[in-house]
């Protein structure tokens, strides 16, 4: 018997000497695990709330030190769609210039 349809399986031998294939599926399992990543980080509630009183929801490039927000920081909040792309800079292409959304007005609340 092969492995097939991407389950994750291991083998179990029945009293008659029979090997069967038990197991959950693997989305199964990637469902279950991905499912608590909705939870908010402190780092990506610190970033929303610094957008709450500013004009339009704008989230800020550069944090109170002066600090450039990290990339990926910004990245995990776009994918969740707590924040949205605003519109891009023509002269710095890679800043993400991005505003706050209802949801994730929301998220931290």
């Amino acid at each position: 018997m092969s492995l097939s349809r991407g389950k994750a399986a291991k083998t179990a031998i029945s009293d008659i000497g029979e090997v069967k294939w038990v197991g959950w599926s693997m989305n199964t399992a990637i469902k279950s695990r991905t499912a608590n990543r909705s939870v908010i980080s402190e780092a990506e509630r610190a970033y929303l709330a610094s957008g709450v009183q500013q004009p339009g929801g704008k989230l800020p490039l550069f944090d109170a030190r002066g600090q450039e927000i990290s990339a990926s920081l910004i990245q995990a909040c776009l994918k969740k769609g707590y924040a949205v792309r605003w519109f891009a800079n023509p002269l710095k292409p890679d800043w993400l210039v991005c505003r706050l959304t209802d949801k994730g007005r929301r998220a931290i609340a």
